[in-house]
């Protein structure tokens, strides 16, 4: 014969009550792993969107020459920061400070409090001539002009603290690739694995 159990409707109204809580926990936290992933996604499609403003849609043929030229813009960038006018200088200029303003609006509308620390277009030169426009995580030759608006070498501004603007100080020259893959992670810690991953194919290169 089966054995009938009868709760008292205090005890009833105690188990509903941790039901409801445990399943509310579990919700709050897919939701919250759901939101933090769709961020993740936005914040990288936002910045794809952004620099696919940055490219020149019509230039002379003299100059599209120097598209995806790692050595002629290495000796350009140098000019520039010399201060030595050259033919291409209008495209080239134009195309770090469109750059630049994608950034800005990246900081307006993350509501950063000190703008007058946001980095100048002086600055981004120095940088550039500074590492001779290698990536600082993968040491790749990155472009400042490029046919492809989606182009994985072009040089980008990383922040080292995510949190904070870009400012001269907060920010370093990388490739796309690295910025993307980088997000949120530490930005010393992604440097030694994406030394110690082109160290391997280096050494594999040689054998």
């Amino acid at each position: 014969m089966n054995k009938v159990i009868h709760f008292s409707s205090q005890t009833l109204n105690s188990l509903h009550k941790n039901a409801s809580t445990n399943i509310s926990e579990c919700s709050v936290d897919d939701a919250t792993k759901k939101i933090n992933n769709e961020k993740m996604k936005n914040e990288k499609k936002s910045y794809i969107d952004l620099l696919d403003k940055v490219s020149i849609q019509e230039v002379p043929n003299a100059i599209i020459s120097i598209y995806d030229n790692y050595d002629s813009q290495l000796i350009l960038i140098q000019k520039l920061y010399k201060g030595i006018p050259f033919y291409e200088q209008k495209y080239f200029s134009q195309a770090l400070k469109n750059k630049l303003d994608c950034y800005k609006q990246q900081d307006i509308k993350k509501k950063y409090d000190d703008y007058n620390n946001f980095i100048t277009l002086e600055n981004i030169i120095e940088k550039l001539v500074t590492c001779s426009m290698l990536c600082f995580y993968c040491n790749v030759k990155t472009l400042i002009l490029f046919k492809n608006s989606r182009e994985s070498c072009q040089w980008t501004l990383d922040r080292i603290n995510n949190y904070d603007e870009h400012s001269n100080s907060n920010t370093i020259i990388c490739c796309l690739k690295c910025n993307l893959q980088r997000r949120r992670k530490n930005s010393a810690k992604f440097k030694f694995s994406k030394q110690l991953e082109h160290n391997l194919i280096t050494l594999k290169k040689l054998e």
